[in-house]
């Protein structure tokens, strides 16, 4: 290959970038460094302990932890699984906020939102306790008042206080 014909103040701009190149870019081939500028190039994310990731191949939303992976890995999830960073992403906002959702769920053997007759919920206005649940519409007793609520209205204006199967003041049919 000919060598590329460049002028005196290009010349002394490429000494200036081989003095500087080991120092910015170690580990980097100039080959690579070239492709980088003519194909583009994307930035490698960072990822540490305690962020929320997407696992591209199980699609599942984890943690990572501290720990020593047991293979050649990069990273330990919650689930013990260990990972390489060429298959993980950062989750969204939106989809850690789903997953906290599923786990606290998941952790009272529920799916979410699977309320049940026996359930409480409560909103500013008080306490409720669920008498029937059908599909998208949800039975409540309020103050000795019955009233028929959309679940979707539930899910954003409502929060679970017990779940029926851990109330203490017993069973009201006894």
């Amino acid at each position: 290959m000919e060598k590329v014909k460049v002028t005196q103040e290009q010349a002394n701009a490429l000494k200036q970038f081989e003095d500087i190149y080991s120092s910015k870019f170690p580990g980097m081939l100039y080959q690579e460094f070239c492709n980088a500028l003519i194909y583009g190039y994307e930035v490698e994310p960072k990822f540490k302990s305690g962020d929320w990731v997407v696992h591209e191949f199980g699609k599942g939303i984890y943690q990572i932890v501290d720990g020593k992976p047991l293979i050649e890995c990069d990273f330990v999830l919650d689930n013990g699984n260990s990972v390489l960073r060429d298959y993980l992403r950062h989750a969204k906002k939106e989809e850690i906020k789903k997953e906290k959702e599923r786990r606290w769920w998941s952790k009272h053997n529920r799916k979410p939102w699977d309320l049940r007759k026996g359930d409480v919920i409560k909103e500013e206005e008080g306490l409720c306790e669920v008498i029937h649940v059908d599909g998208k519409r949800v039975t409540v007793d309020s103050l000795c008042e019955e009233d028929v609520i959309g679940l979707y209205y539930i899910k954003g204006n409502f929060k679970v206080v017990c779940f029926a199967e851990n109330r203490l003041d017993g069973d009201k049919d006894d």
